[in-house]
């Protein structure tokens, strides 16, 4: 069984984004043998791995919605590192996993602001046919006062 890095060393560079977005693979099974050890076996090439600790953690957070900024962020909230060389050793450990082939990247998740993301939502209000929008409030209206009638002839 071979051990992955235990998050001792830091690489100088790093080549994932931060925003990168990782899903264990598909060929990849393992088991959690108790709270802080996983083992893993790639189906491709039928190797064994075996994490440890922090590590393990980490891998359970590879499920297709945190980044690994937040998988870090989580790790040293939940485990109050403050260590500033443990952001160097994490991605240290993910990109080894990421070349091992036992997860891989399935989205960037985007980073836009609130103040943008209202400016859109507005926008695309905006863009509508003012029509539609008159329509629809109609309907509203003849639902709301078809609820109201419903409720006075029941009483």
């Amino acid at each position: 069984m071979k051990k992955i890095a235990r998050l001792k060393t830091a690489k100088k560079s790093s080549r994932l984004p931060l925003s990168s977005v990782f899903q264990i693979r598909e060929t990849c099974l393992f088991r959690v043998e108790d709270s802080c050890r996983i083992t893993i076996m790639n189906l491709e090439d039928e190797e064994v791995y075996s994490i440890l600790g922090i590590a393990a953690y980490i891998w359970c957070l590879l499920d297709g919605k945190h980044t690994i900024e937040e998988a870090i962020n989580k790790c040293q909230k939940d485990f109050k590192i403050s260590d500033p060389a443990y952001s160097e050793r994490a991605m240290e450990f993910l990109e080894d996993i990421f070349e091992k082939n036992l997860v891989k990247e399935i989205k960037k998740k985007s980073r836009e602001s609130s103040a943008d993301l209202t400016k859109r939502l507005n926008k695309s209000l905006l863009d509508m046919d003012i029509s539609k929008i008159k329509k629809l409030r109609r309907q509203d209206m003849k639902a709301r006062m078809a609820y109201q009638v419903a409720g006075a002839t029941s009483s």
